[in-house]
């Protein structure tokens, strides 16, 4: 007897690459593509093929062209610099792609992706991923361990400060440090 079961999977699809760019570029992003399908466009190498074996991440080479959002790159005229309200909890499974600021009323539940270019506010819980390249990250109570600010993962012990009271914290970048402060 067959037995079937439909999932959803997200694809994250490489081209143009030499092998250790992408070595690369998958040991950086990690926490955030493991549970991604790989698809490279191209022929790869052994070595490549080795290391994403021992990563444990799926792969397919194929010139197959699959349906999807492609990010579109607007032009600075076109840019809207308003924020961007959701007064509303976001689910397991919506993904927030934004090139301006966000402010997020309710929580992020575990599922969920928020990235933007510019800051993001969370006035609710956050157990989802979070992706901010903005000056500012405004962060109440933190139950995930995928946020990353100007390109650099939050530890745990950044984690745990942020959690340390129920306070709001305003995290920014000074260099190569990031400093968490209570907004009281």
């Amino acid at each position: 007897m067959i037995k079937t079961r439909q999932k959803n999977i997200k694809i994250f699809e490489f081209s143009g690459g030499e092998t250790q760019e992408y070595i690369e570029f998958i040991t950086k992003n990690f926490v955030l593509l493991k549970d991604y399908l790989f698809v490279f466009k191209h022929s790869i190498g052994a070595s490549l093929q080795h290391f994403l074996g021992e990563m444990k991440i799926a792969y397919i080479v194929t010139d197959v062209d699959f349906k999807g959002r492609d990010t579109e790159v607007l032009k600075v005229g076109n840019i809207d610099t308003r924020a961007k309200i959701y007064q509303k909890n976001i689910r397991s499974g919506e993904e927030i792609e934004s090139s301006r600021d966000l402010i997020l009323l309710g929580n992020v539940n575990n599922g969920a992706k928020i990235s933007a270019e510019g800051n993001i506010s969370i006035f609710g819980n956050c157990d989802g991923t979070i992706i901010c390249s903005g000056e500012y990250i405004i962060l109440r109570n933190v139950n995930s361990g995928h946020i990353v600010f100007q390109g650099e993962f939050f530890s745990l012990e950044m984690i745990e400060k942020v959690n340390s009271n129920n306070f709001l914290k305003i995290i920014t970048k000074n260099g190569d440090n990031i400093l968490i402060k209570e907004i009281k």
